[in-house]
C-alpha cells in the first residue's frame, strides 16, 4: 500500500509547482506609460511629463523628442518597482525658438517596453525687436514718428509713446501688425506740438506674450523764426537830442535777447554802425535810446539769433534848433524891435520867417536869411502886441529835416 501512494505523491507536488510558476508568469507584466501635457515652456526649453507604472518589476523611463522624428532621448531614469503609476517629468533643453516639438514617454522593464501616446508643444519665439527712427516732417507743432519693429512671426500690436520728458504723458492707439518674420516700419504723426522744444520718444510692441520698448530718442521740433519790429518816439528830434527806439522780438526763444542799434547817417550810403544795444525782456519786447543825434539817420535793430535777425530801417530826421531873442520886450505899437537868434547846425543862407500869433494861427510878418556864421536879425515893425517867434528852414534839406520854430517871446504892451 506504501509503495503505491508514494509516486501519487510526488505526481502531485510537481504538477502544483508548475502549475503555480505558469501562474507567476502570467501575472508579470510590462509597465505602463501615459504621455502628459509639457509645461514651463520657453523659447528654448521646456518640461515633459508623464505617468508611468512600473507594474511590479524593475523598470526605467525616458522622454523621446524631436521636430518631426523623435531622434532626441532624455536619459533613462529609474522608477523603481511599485505597482502605482506616478507622475514623471523631465526638462528639455536647447531648443529652438518658435518651433513645433513632438514628444512622448516611454517606460521598459523586463517584461516589454510600453510608449506613451505622442504629443506636441511649441517653444516661444523669440521677443520682437522694436527701434525708434528719426522723426521725419518736423516742423514748429507737428512730426512724423517712425519706428522699425519685427514681430518674430507672431500677431503683434505697437504703439508710440511721446512728451517733454522721459515720463511721455502722450502714446498713440494701440495698433496690430500682422505676423511677420521681416522688419516691419511703421509711422504715426503728431501734431499739437510746442515749436523749439525737445521731446522724448520711443515705441512699445507687445507679440506673444512679451512686452518690449524701445530706446528713448529726442527730436526738436522747428523755431518760429523771429522777426523784428521797429518804431521811434518823438520823429524828428532836436538837434543833439536823443530818440528812444522801441519795438519787439517776435518767434520763439526770444526772451534777453541782444538788440543792437544801427545807424547810417545821412546821405545813407549803407555804412552801418552800431551805436546802442539792449536787451528783449520776457515778451520779447525791447527799447534802446540812442543819443545825441547830429544828423538825420536811418536806423534799424539786429537781433542776435541763430540766424540773426534785421529789422526793416526807419528814417529819424533831426530838426534844426533855432534861439530867439528880442531887443526889448515892452515896445510901443508901431515901433520897432530887434529880432536875432542862431540856427544849429549852422545853416548859412537858410530861410528865416518872423511870426506874430494872430487869431488862433501862425501869421508871418517879417523874413530874411541867417548868415554866415548861420546867425540872423531883423528889425520889425509892432502894429500889435502878442507873442512872436521865429521858423527856420534848412537849405539842404538832407542832414536835417523840416522847418524849426523858436520858442515864442511876447512883445508889446
Amino acid at each position: 500500500m506504501t509503495r503505491a501512494v508514494l509516486p501519487r505523491i510526488s505526481f502531485l507536488a510537481v504538477g502544483l509547482a508548475l502549475l503555480l510558476a505558469g501562474s507567476a508568469a502570467a501575472q508579470a507584466q510590462a509597465p505602463s506609460a501615459v504621455t502628459r501635457a509639457a509645461s514651463d515652456i520657453t523659447r528654448t526649453s521646456a518640461i515633459v511629463r508623464g505617468v508611468v507604472n512600473p507594474r511590479g518589476q524593475a523598470t526605467e523611463y525616458w522622454f523621446e523628442y524631436g521636430t518631426s522624428s523623435l531622434s532626441s532621448r532624455t536619459a533613462r531614469v529609474d522608477a523603481g518597482n511599485g505597482t502605482d503609476a506616478f507622475d514623471v517629468a523631465q526638462t528639455i533643453s536647447s531648443l529652438r525658438a518658435g518651433t513645433t516639438y513632438r514628444y512622448r514617454v516611454v517606460a521598459r522593464n523586463a517584461t516589454g517596453t510600453t510608449q506613451g501616446a505622442i504629443q506636441t508643444f511649441r517653444t516661444d519665439a523669440q521677443p520682437p525687436t522694436a527701434t525708434t527712427r528719426e522723426p521725419q516732417d518736423i516742423t514748429q507743432t507737428s512730426a512724423t514718428l517712425v519706428a522699425a519693429l519685427n514681430n518674430r512671426g507672431s500677431a503683434a500690436t505697437y504703439h508710440f509713446e511721446w512728451g517733454t520728458t522721459t515720463s511721455y504723458g502722450q502714446k498713440s492707439p494701440s495698433t496690430p501688425l500682422p505676423a511677420s518674420t521681416s522688419t516691419q516700419t511703421v509711422t504715426f504723426p503728431v501734431t499739437g506740438l510746442a515749436p523749439a522744444t525737445t521731446y522724448h520718444v520711443r515705441i512699445l510692441i507687445s507679440a506673444g506674450g512679451t512686452l518690449v520698448a524701445s530706446k528713448d530718442r529726442t527730436f526738436r521740433t522747428q523755431r518760429i523764426p523771429n522777426g523784428l519790429l521797429l518804431q521811434a518816439s518823438g520823429n524828428p528830434v532836436g538837434y543833439g537830442a536823443g530818440v528812444d527806439v522801441f519795438g519787439i522780438l517776435a518767434g520763439s526763444d526770444n526772451t534777453g535777447r541782444t538788440i543792437r542799434v544801427q545807424a547810417d547817417t545821412f546821405p545813407f550810403d549803407g555804412s552801418w554802425t552800431t551805436v546802442a544795444s539792449g536787451r528783449t525782456d520776457a515778451t520779447g519786447a525791447y527799447r534802446i535810446q540812442v543819443s545825441p543825434l547830429l544828423t538825420s539817420s536811418q536806423l534799424r535793430t539786429v537781433a542776435e539769433t541763430t540766424p540773426e535777425v534785421t529789422s526793416q530801417p526807419i528814417t529819424v530826421g533831426v530838426r534844426l534848433t533855432t534861439s530867439l531873442r528880442v531887443g526889448s520886450h515892452r515896445v510901443r505899437r508901431g515901433n520897432r524891435v530887434r529880432f536875432s537868434g542862431q540856427i544849429t547846425p549852422a545853416q548859412p543862407g537858410s530861410a528865416v520867417s518872423i511870426q506874430h500869433r494872430r487869431g488862433g494861427r501862425w501869421v508871418t510878418v517879417a523874413r530874411t536869411r541867417a548868415g554866415g556864421g548861420s546867425t540872423f536879425s531883423r528889425r520889425v515893425r509892432i502894429t500889435r502886441a502878442g507873442k512872436y517867434r521865429a521858423v527856420a528852414r534848412p537849405i539842404d534839406g538832407g542832414h536835417v529835416m523840416g522847418a524849426s520854430a523858436s520858442r515864442y517871446i511876447r512883445v508889446g504892451r
